[in-house]
């Protein structure tokens, strides 16, 4: 790919070049430049990143830069980034597991469990006090108006 800043023209195959007789050695002699891709900035969960159509000059080079947009938040964000969260803390297979443990236990009856029920009775309330923790913070930003636009931040799940 070579671009023209005098002109704007960028070819973008090597086929248009050569057909104008360029190539990476002799593409500056004409006024062409070989532009580089910035790397892809890191994104909030509400934007996105596209990149420009035209490099433009940074430092000696081209660049083709990316331009970051976002979005309004809505309570679909915030949901979607609690669900998210709760699935780092437990993945819908874990979910089901303690599920279908706490059932089993609360069948046996808790005079009934032994030491090793009784721990892991504790870990998985744990997981889900955790979860709960994401859950209300989720219901707590869902009734902002506006919803910040850094409700993703940990900042904003804490208990």
């Amino acid at each position: 790919m070579f671009y023209n800043p005098n002109t704007s023209t960028l070819y973008r195959t090597g086929r248009e070049a050569r057909r104008e007789g360029m190539n990476a050695e002799n593409c500056e002699a004409q006024g062409f430049f070989v532009p580089t891709t910035a790397a892809k900035p890191d994104l909030a969960p509400n934007q996105s990143a596209t990149l420009d159509a035209v490099p433009t000059l940074t430092g000696a080079d081209y660049v083709f830069a990316w331009t970051v947009t976002a979005t309004t938040p809505t309570v679909a964000h915030v949901r979607a980034e609690a669900a998210r969260r709760i699935l780092a803390i437990a993945p819908e297979w874990k979910q089901r597991n303690l599920t279908a443990q706490a059932a089993i236990l609360a069948e046996k009856g808790r005079d009934n469990w032994t030491a090793a029920e009784e721990a892991a009775w504790t870990a998985g309330s744990a997981i889900w006090a955790s979860v709960a923790v994401i859950r209300t913070a989720s219901d707590v930003i869902e009734a902002l108006d506006p919803i910040p636009n850094d409700y993703w931040l940990d900042s904003r799940w804490t208990a």
